[in-house]
């Protein structure tokens, strides 16, 4: 009966958190941003997936638009069109197939 009336209070939010959990999260604790994971994963790519770009469509800016596509479930087509100043669909997969091309 406990445990049953601890779930409908939290569902209510009744439940105030416990006293370690709250000390335990001091300010030095490390939070990850939205802005920090996108570093992280541009960092992480353009160190390990080198694409050569030309003109426009630089390497940063291919990886973003990708990372976009896919955290909303999008293509790389629709990507571009939504975003301001960025390489067109047709840059993106140039690019991409010349990575491919020269990795297979």
């Amino acid at each position: 009966m406990h445990f049953t009336t601890r779930i409908l209070s939290r569902s209510c939010g009744k439940i105030e958190p416990e006293k370690n959990l709250v000390q335990a999260m001091t300010p030095t604790t490390p939070v990850l941003t939205d802005s920090k994971t996108l570093n992280e994963v541009l960092n992480s790519l353009t160190e390990n997936l080198p694409i050569q770009t030309q003109g426009k469509c630089e390497q940063q800016n291919i990886f973003e638009i990708l990372i976009r596509a896919a955290t909303q479930r999008d293509s790389i087509e629709n990507t571009t069109k939504v975003l301001k100043n960025v390489p067109t669909s047709n840059d993106i997969r140039y690019h991409l197939e010349k990575y491919s091309s020269a990795n297979l």
